[in-house]
């Protein structure tokens, strides 16, 4: 029999087809449509909401002569869209963006078209105010711009066609206001409403509406009146993958038995009528995926899936402070009661199937389902993992086994934390905050070496800024949020993908934006030549209560005056190396004078430690750690003072995230030969469980937060020692500290290739195997002493 698809539904077989594409680079298309009025226009339904939550399908057919070699359309649409061509998914988007900025994909469609009638189809859909906090919108539409002039048919809006789908309703959860508007609404499907057959290419349309022309497509930067609800701008990153993967493991089964063949699609299940049955799912791992619940028959029956991170603790799950415990543990623990959900309404057809339309994060996910008069066949349940299309050409082994699993965790971390733009957590938030942004970025250098996310962070940041000068906490975001520390840490990341990339043109751009930012803090310094705390949110870390550092607006804070010092130094490195000079000796005699005012204040001789502030009543891990990092620790106390930021367990201690920071203080005061021993709270998140870094230790409320994946990159970079001795990677320092490690080896990318560093004890001393890429000199440091290397293979042997 042939399975009739779900309109509303993603199968994996046409998943599939859209992944063959994931990585690529954007199909080139005429420069014309990147900088003149488009001749198509903007599409919306004539009678249909323009700002509520909504579902519109559009078709357009048409008929060729040949099969062609290229037929490249530029697609795009607000709030979402995915785009079929004959029955086949082909692209999804676009891409996060503001509405000044507003992305689109191009896609080269041949391969799907056929000799006669051709079929393109698309579901476009607004959440409305229920949106996620990272989706902007101005008016629910759709466009479509054919590339050259065969491609014209393809414009919008001659020739589509047009129907309001009113099976898809969008259902907040208990806890509103973080299920439905951080990451959008649960979503309920009423599968007798929807219009079976719109993607095959004979259904009959002739009902449907002419769609309406909203406005011209208008690129970023039109000469002349660009008036537009938006502004069109290539998508810079690649399509996201989307991978078909199986649901490993059924934890427990009420009023139905579950065949282990079931979770291999071979053996479907009946729920009879009048029953109440659930399915409680492990998938094994944290994943981002659409589930596909495939079903026949049912009438009646409601199906509710349901989606958490982790289990709570039973009967504790009824509340907010909720226990975790260990991530494998099921027994005495259960899911939240309509928290993260999807309700499907099936209408008696067959081969029915079910998937949201955005992905859903989950270990655990729970099928229940009533039915009324008709039993309810279950034929599958399976999922489509998806997410931006990193793939690990960095690599890390050792003698501890362990680290291994640290590394590869780390890097499954920051890829569920990764889609459209970066994420903090994929569960609960899904905003690119700038603090965790700059984690993550370094850790895309240093694991898959691709930095188009990266770039696409940076500008986005700087796309938020406000008329104060300073960057958004996290953009794309409708909900304003400013942490005036967290624009300097935007200053962190131009600086990283500077030593990292070396690339002039792009990283150019930002010198008068990080201008603006350091004439804001400068702005702030008080009498006593410390940075007073600033208006807005000053969150350094959530080592504090609200995560602000000690030290008043009065008084100032050596934490947030350190933060500057380093951001500055970061600012001139970029100023002084493309055509800023006198900004950057500017900035440079800032930080001193900043700095001296820093040791004058904070400096507590005897304790040999930085205070928070100049009362000197609190000491945190966090003033000494920036010290180091910003040379205001007398150079012969360097060690000494990191030796007490370790030991000293009375100092206000750094969370995961903030590690980051202690490990590269610990770095630079030559301490890196215990960074081992300093992994005990990723040892003990293995051991409970997890599968992915938290928040926060212990029963945080996120299972998957990227900022503490720190160690996939320390692995490689202080353990290994592979960092960039010079801008752009163009000097490679390879200064390896193994600890209480016989051997380990690594891999990092680099613009020309990989670098590969072999290391092993040799009593005392070390054996180390070093590939350096074509035309890329480096050095080597062991124990005080340098030697040169060269491109290509060489062995060293100190002792």
């Amino acid at each position: 029999m042939k399975k009739t698809f779900f309109v509303l539904i993603i199968a994996a077989s046409i998943l599939i087809s859209c992944a063959a594409r994931a990585g690529e680079a954007a199909v080139s298309v005429s420069e014309r449509w990147l900088h003149d009025r488009w001749t198509a226009s903007w599409a919306a339904h004539p009678d249909g909401p323009q700002h509520d939550p909504a579902v519109f399908l559009f078709r357009r057919t048409f008929d060729l002569d040949k099969k062609p070699s290229r037929f490249v359309v530029l697609v795009s649409a607000d709030q979402r869209y995915r785009l079929w061509v004959n029955g086949v998914s082909v692209s999804a988007g676009p891409a996060r963006g503001d509405t000044l900025h507003w992305r689109f994909e191009t896609v080269d469609i041949a391969p799907q078209l056929n000799a006669g009638k051709n079929l393109l189809s698309a579901r476009v859909w607004s959440e409305g105010d229920m949106a996620p906090w990272a989706q902007f919108s101005a008016h629910t539409a759709f466009i479509m711009q054919g590339d050259g002039d065969a491609e014209q048919v393809a414009n919008t809006p001659g020739g589509w066609k047009v129907y309001r789908d009113t099976s898809w309703t969008p259902v907040a959860g208990d806890n509103r206001r973080i299920a439905q508007f951080a990451t959008g609404p649960n979503e309920r499907i009423d599968a007798a409403r929807h219009p079976w057959g719109w993607l095959e290419p004979d259904f009959d349309d002739s009902g449907w509406a002419a769609p309406v022309s909203v406005t011209d497509g208008v690129p970023v930067g039109l000469r002349g009146d660009g008036s537009s609800l938006w502004q069109l701008m290539l998508r810079p990153i690649p399509l996201l993958s989307e991978v078909p993967e199986r649901i490993p493991k059924v934890v427990r089964a009420k009023k139905v038995k579950v065949p282990a063949e079931f979770l291999e699609g071979k053996a479907p299940i009946t729920i009879p009528p009048k029953t109440t049955a659930s399915i409680l799912l492990d998938n094994t791992l944290l994943t981002n995926a659409y589930p596909e619940l495939i079903t026949s028959g049912g009438a009646g029956s409601k199906v509710h899936l349901s989606y958490e991170e982790s289990l709570f603790k039973y009967p504790e799950v009824a509340v907010w402070n909720l226990i975790k415990g260990n991530r494998n543990q099921t027994k005495n623990f259960a899911m939240r009661e309509n928290y993260k959900f999807d309700e499907f309404l099936p209408d008696g057809g067959a081969h029915r199937v079910f998937s949201p339309f955005w992905f859903r994060t989950f270990r655990y996910m729970q099928i229940d389902v009533t039915t009324a008069a008709e039993p309810l066949v279950i034929e599958d349940i399976r999922a489509v993992a998806t997410g931006y299309p990193f793939v690990a050409r960095g690599s890390f082994d050792s003698s501890d086994p362990t680290l291994k699993t640290i590394w590869e965790t780390g890097f499954r971390t920051a890829r569920l934390c990764a889609v459209e733009t970066y994420f903090d957590c994929p569960f609960y938030e899904q905003l690119q905050y700038v603090g965790d942004t700059r984690v993550q970025a370094m850790l895309s250098y240093y694991v898959p070496g691709d930095d188009r996310l990266a770039r696409n962070a940076i500008d986005q940041l700087l796309d938020s800024r406000v008329s104060e000068g300073l960057t958004m906490s996290r953009y794309p975001s409708r909900m304003t949020q400013i942490i005036p520390t967290f624009s300097l840490a935007w200053i962190g990341m131009i600086h990283d993908h500077w030593m990292m990339r070396g690339d002039k043109q792009f990283t150019k751009k930002f010198i008068p934006a990080m201008g603006e930012v350091i004439g804001w803090f400068e702005s702030h310094r008080l009498s006593n030549g410390l940075i007073a705390r600033q208006p807005w949110w000053n969150f350094v870390d959530w080592a504090w209560p609200g995560g602000a550092p000690p030290g008043s607006g009065d008084t100032g804070s050596s934490i947030i005056t350190l933060q500057f010092v380093l951001a500055l130094r970061e600012a001139a490195d970029i100023e002084s190396a493309l055509g800023a000079p006198d900004a950057a000796k500017r900035h440079r005699a800032l930080a001193d004078s900043l700095l001296k005012s820093a040791v004058k204040t904070c400096w507590d001789a005897k304790k040999g430690l930085f205070a928070d502030a100049p009362d000197k009543k609190s000491y945190s891990q966090h003033a000494t750690i920036l010290a180091v990092l910003a040379d205001a620790v007398p150079p012969k106390q360097i060690k000494s003072a990191m030796e007490k930021v370790i030991s000293d367990k009375s100092l206000t201690q750094c969370s995961l995230y903030f590690r980051y920071f202690l490990n590269r203080a610990i770095d630079k005061a030559g301490l890196g030969d215990i960074y081992i021993s300093l992994l005990g709270p990723w040892r003990d998140a293995l051991d409970m469980g997890l599968t992915t870094w938290p928040e926060t230790p212990g029963d945080t409320r996120s299972d998957c937060h990227a900022w503490s994946s720190s160690p996939s990159i320390d692995l490689e970079s202080i353990v290994c020692g592979v960092k960039p001795a010079s801008a752009g990677f163009a000097k490679v320092r390879v200064e390896p500290h193994l600890g209480t490690l016989d051997w380990a080896r690594c891999s990092v990318p680099h613009p020309k290739g990989d670098i590969r560093v072999d290391l092993v004890k040799n009593g005392a001393g070390i054996k180390a195997e070093i590939e350096l890429p074509a035309g890329t000199p480096g050095v080597f440091v062991w124990r005080g002493s340098e030697i040169p290397l060269h491109p290509g293979r060489q062995t060293i042997e100190k002792k």
